[in-house]
């Protein structure tokens, strides 16, 4: 298969490259900057997603590219706040929501002449009230909601939608001081692939931690509506 990978550089993204090439697949990748990888089935883009160009650039990329099977969006950034406030939500933004409508807007028109295709998003466990880091939060609400969303309009044009929302995996973005459940980027693929084969609409790993984190979120909430 020749799949769009969008976020390869490092972590999940990286990992997933790495293994679909070993199996064979060829890979368009898309990533701010270059990954440590070199084959003949990867080819690679530079494209900041932050920047205002970035629609066209992707288009150009995709455009050069012959049928492509499915897109994978593992692109994601997020600061605590207690750290960076609000100067990074517009990047936060870019990145974790709009990079995505970008990518499938740019994907979306090969898929539906060829009436097939899947498109899979990496969201969050997070993606609930996160006074931690809101626009980390926020974002992978606005995602989760946006890929549940487009699952019955592409269906008709023969599409198959999903979102995989994870707890915490061994890359740079797990950031918090505790990290419980950590997954690896390894088994993080793992889930990506069955996902790619299977199709469903929402997975969610691991269990355990999706149902801490709403209760979290519960109590959170409660607080600030009465404080």
């Amino acid at each position: 298969m020749r799949i769009l990978v969008i976020g390869n550089s490092d972590g999940i993204g990286l990992a997933l490259t790495k293994r679909l090439l070993d199996h064979g697949d060829e890979v368009i990748g898309v990533s701010r900057r270059a990954p440590n990888l070199t084959s003949e089935k990867l080819h690679q883009h530079i494209v900041d997603l932050t920047m205002p160009n970035a629609a066209d650039e992707l288009r150009s990329a995709i455009g050069q590219s012959e049928q492509i099977a499915a897109l994978i969006y593992c692109a994601g950034m997020g600061e605590p706040f207690s750290e960076v406030g609000v100067a990074l939500d517009a990047d936060t933004v870019s990145v974790n929501l709009t990079g995505f409508a970008i990518a499938l807007a740019a994907v979306l028109p090969q898929m539906e002449n060829a009436k097939s295709g899947r498109v899979i998003a990496l969201s969050s466990i997070a993606d609930t009230w996160s006074p931690g880091a809101p626009s980390y939060g926020a974002t992978k609400a606005g995602l989760t909601t946006y890929l549940l969303s487009l699952r019955r309009p592409l269906k008709k044009l023969g599409i198959t939608a999903s979102v995989i929302r994870f707890g915490f995996v061994d890359t740079k973005m797990a950031k918090a001081p505790q990290k419980p459940m950590m997954m690896s980027a390894e088994q993080a693929v793992d889930v990506i692939l069955k996902v790619l084969r299977r199709g469903p609409a929402i997975t969610t790993v691991p269990f355990p931690m999706d149902l801490l984190v709403k209760l979290i979120a519960f109590f959170s909430y409660w607080q600030a509506r009465l404080s």
